[in-house]
């Protein structure tokens, strides 16, 4: 998902949950939290951003908050419970009951709120900046890195004199960290922002005939050979989907096998309106998205967020059924039955 369009999502949340937003701040700013614990917010909230790119840093920076990262860990919602609602046990039953609402304020205070200006405040005042002065530049570093790497805010930000002057870096300094970050992850120029994202994916299929699955596993293979057998397993195992995990757990398992193309940024949309003409009974868009969302780091590593195993494993699962496949007709084999273990 382009960060433009997500920040577009979480502006419409906001607006039909104005109150809560405001509650969740209001909590959190209206009492001395350390810095500590906006490093906890942060890291926490960072980790839920989708296809968050791997070249982020997160957790504990040096000496800085190591005895709290080791007491706390930076992404745990019990923890981010406890120091928003510290002082507040109305709210913290009510955020309780409402924990997926509270992830969403979060996300929200991130990626369009003023949580990078909150942090940098709290840097400048720590009570002990003078003993960690280089951990609190290189925390600053890291921000300013991550801002840039995720898209969330771009050099003039925080080349503007009311950001500027809140750092603990040199103009040379911080003029390095940009160059540094310029040139190893630039932004996409207009045009190819339309057409390629971060990863160098095409987020536009046009050379898709028509939106049909028969046409889509052509146009990613680049053949018409095994079509018929991939649509013919595809439409049994949609049968047995049920739930959102089911169908994400089987896009990124038709990806991980290059039978579709990868479907993040904009195509999530276009393939379950694909699958949902092959069966008109699986669950809806959004609730699929949600979960293609939390389950897309498998492209990166294998693993997923703990609350994704489930889902890691249907993907394994998916995975074998269509690599059996792929070999069977590749080596021009009748497809037989699979004995299970």
């Amino acid at each position: 998902m382009y960060i433009e369009e997500y920040k577009k999502e979480l502006e419409n949340w906001k607006k039909d949950h104005t109150n809560f937003y405001n509650e969740c701040l209001h909590a959190m700013k209206n009492h001395k939290a350390t810095l500590g614990a906006y490093m906890h917010i942060y890291d926490y909230a960072m980790s839920e951003l989708p296809n968050l790119p791997g070249q982020v840093e997160l957790g504990a920076c040096e000496d800085l908050f190591m005895i709290y990262h080791e007491k706390s860990g930076f992404n745990g919602m019990a923890g981010m419970l406890n120091l928003l609602c510290y002082y507040d046990k109305f709210f913290y039953a009510k955020c309780l009951l409402q924990k997926e609402k509270l992830k969403k304020a979060l996300l929200t205070w991130l990626v369009i709120g003023d949580l990078h200006t909150c942090i940098i405040n709290k840097t400048v005042r720590h009570p002990n900046k003078d003993d960690y002065e280089e951990g609190l530049r290189k925390l600053q570093y890291r921000l300013i890195g991550n801002s840039l790497i995720t898209e969330l805010k771009n050099a003039d930000y925080w080349s503007s004199q009311r950001i500027f002057d809140k750092l603990l870096l040199s103009k040379d300094e911080l003029k390095e960290c940009l160059d540094r970050y310029a040139s190893t992850f630039p932004k996409a120029s207009k045009e190819n922002q339309q057409s390629t994202n971060k990863r160098g994916r095409k987020t536009k299929f046009d050379g898709l005939k028509e939106n049909t699955l028969e046409a889509f596993i052509e146009y990613s293979t680049g053949s018409c050979n095994n079509v018929d057998a991939y649509v013919k397993k595809i439409v049994q195992q949609l049968e047995l989907c049920t739930t959102g995990e089911d169908l994400a757990a089987l896009t990124i398992a038709l990806e991980y096998c290059k039978i579709i193309k990868c479907v993040d940024n904009g195509g999530v949309k276009m393939f379950w309106e694909i699958l949902h003409k092959k069966n008109t009974n699986i669950v809806g868009y959004e609730t699929m998205n949600d979960s293609y969302k939390g389950l897309f780091s498998f492209h990166n590593n294998g693993k997923v967020p703990l609350k994704f195993a489930s889902g890691r494993k249907k993907i394994l699962e998916y995975i074998k059924i269509f690599q059996e496949t792929k070999n069977e007709h590749d080596n021009g084999v009748q497809e037989t039955s699979i004995e299970a273990n």
